[in-house]
């Protein structure tokens, strides 16, 4: 699968929580995610004349500006509900179920996951569909 046939697998199939996902399908689509993002932060802090984010002169903290919280809303919009389907596809190919996900909310787990989105998937049919 192309990086063009990845995207629009992943927006085809929106909100579709069954079924496989193949690494190519996933990882594409995480770099069309990323690219997106960029491009929406460039654009609208042109847009707003302003930076994404300034350091306060006053105690030196980070300040996030209106061109963040736009950025944010908009990729919010655009990309979360189809990374979190592909997310969940990816992990289908692996044989393992959606709920595999919430090991991200424990420090080891986070690399269990990444190991998961990464391997092979099962060859042939399983438990949540064909290849």
């Amino acid at each position: 699968m192309n990086i063009k046939e990845s995207i629009a697998s992943c927006y085809f199939k929106y909100a579709s929580f069954k079924g496989r996902a193949s690494r190519s399908e996933y990882w594409y689509f995480f770099l069309y995610a990323v690219i997106l993002g960029e491009i929406i932060q460039f654009a609208v802090s042109m847009a707003m004349q302003q930076p994404y984010m300034m350091i306060d002169p006053v105690n030196g903290s980070v300040v996030y500006t209106n061109a963040f919280w736009i950025t944010q809303a908009i990729s919010l919009f655009l990309i979360t509900i189809p990374s979190a389907s592909v997310m969940i596809r990816r992990l289908h190919d692996s044989d393992k179920s959606g709920w595999w996900w919430l090991v991200n909310f424990t420090i080891i787990g986070v690399f269990y996951f990444i190991y998961l989105l990464i391997r092979k998937g099962t060859d042939g049919p399983n438990q949540f569909g064909s290849n």
